[in-house]
This record gives structure tokens, C-alpha cells and sequence, in this order.
């Protein structure tokens, strides 16, 4: 996208709606007075599969994840559990990922390459469940928040399962924290509900919602 440098709206809604600036450059036709229009660009898609992510990725993807979690994120964590766990956690999508049976969809900043967000699809192994997929640990970096990242990185999950042949993905979200709207803004319905399904803390349960989507 571009837009005049002085036309203060139009670069406020192409940042919020989450574009970059990515420098300038005079354009023909505008005036010459008016000075390089502003280049904006959307986040860089990244998909990761079989062959893992490198060791500068796989840390950018770790401390992403733990900044998410300490932010009250709902991304198997809270705050206060360890990077170990974390780590483990990683280590057991990239098993999937080496088998073959998840990819990991990864938006970077188009001016800077850094990690803004990260979401894994997993297959299903039975032929009568091949159609589906579920999508796990959707994050975004809190740095960011307010800059449609979230959909950004649902969408990009979204084209990649289509180009996978997905038909139908699923999730799975924390109740109380607006989750359940924010997916239904993505296209998502609630099917199913275990009220107090996961706890928290001591006296903090939280329902346990699986949402779903056609493709």
C-alpha cells in the first residue's frame, strides 16, 4: 500500500490494520512538492514443515511464546510457569512437524524480519478425519497488540490449510478472555463446551470451548 506522508488517517488505518512502513518513494504523477509517498507492506508469511525451524527461528519462536504467556495469554501456560515447559511444549510440535503431521505458519515484519506471530496446524491421522485440521497456540507478539496481527496470522493459517486440501479446522479456546468472540470474527461457531473444563488456579476454572470452521 502507499499513502501520501501528510495524510496522517489513511497511514493510521493501514498501520492498525497491520502494515508496515517499509520506506518511501516518489510515485508519478504526485507532485513533487508533496515529497515520496510512504510505502506500507503486510506481514511476511513464513511456513515451516518437515525440515524445522532454524536455531535463531526456534529461539525467536520460544521467547515469543513464554512473553505471551507472562502477557496472560492463553497458550497452554501462566504466567510464572518456566521456559522449560515451554520448551517442551516446542519440542513436541516439531516432533509433529518432522513427522510430517503439523506446520508451523510464522508472520514476520516486513521491514525488520522479526517474529510478530505464530500459529501450528495439526493433521488427523485417521483417512475419515484427513478433511480436518486443528490449529494450536495461535500468539501474537504483545509489543503489537492493536494491529489486527491475530486475524492477520488466522488468515494465513487459513490459506495454508486450503492449499493442504483442509476443508475444516479446528480449535479449541480458554474461556473469559473475549477468545470466543475474537474467533467468531475470524468465522469460527462454538460446537461444544465443558464448563470449568480447565483450571487455572486454585478456585479459577475456565470453560473449555471447541470452536470450528469451514474453508
Amino acid at each position: 500500500a502507499v499513502a501520501a506522508a501528510h495524510n496522517t488517517a489513511s497511514l493510521r488505518t493501514a498501520e492498525a490494520a497491520g502494515l508496515t512502513r517499509i520506506g518511501r518513494r516518489q510515485l508519478a504523477g504526485d507532485p513533487v512538492e508533496l515529497g515520496p509517498a510512504v510505502l506500507l507492506r503486510a506481514p511476511a508469511v513464513e511456513v515451516v514443515r518437515e525440515s524445522g525451524f532454524v536455531a535463531t527461528a526456534r529461539a525467536e519462536v520460544l521467547d515469543l511464546w513464554v512473553g505471551v504467556t507472562e502477557d496472560g495469554g492463553a497458550v497452554g501456560f501462566v504466567p510464572g510457569d518456566p521456559r522449560s515447559v515451554h520448551e517442551e511444549a516446542l519440542a513436541a510440535h516439531e516432533s509433529q512437524m518432522r513427522a510430517g503431521a503439523a506446520v508451523a505458519v510464522l508472520q514476520r515484519c516486513p521491514a525488520t524480519g522479526a517474529l510478530l506471530s505464530i500459529g501450528w496446524l495439526v493433521g488427523e491421522e485417521s483417512p475419515r478425519h484427513a478433511h480436518r485440521a486443528t490449529a494450536y497456540r495461535i500468539m501474537s507478539d504483545p509489543a503489537h497488540r492493536g494491529r489486527n496481527l491475530g486475524r492477520l496470522q488466522v488468515a494465513a493459517m487459513h490459506r495454508v490449510a486450503r492449499a493442504d486440501g483442509v476443508e475444516m479446522v479446528l480449535l479449541t479456546v480458554r474461556g473469559g478472555l473475549g477468545l470466543e468472540e475474537f474467533y467468531a470474527g475470524c468465522g469460527y461457531a462454538e460446537v461444544g463446551r465443558i464448563p470449568g473444563g480447565i483450571r487455572v488456579a486454585p478456585g479459577d476454572d475456565r470453560d473449555d470451548v471447541l470452536m470450528m470452521r469451514r474453508l
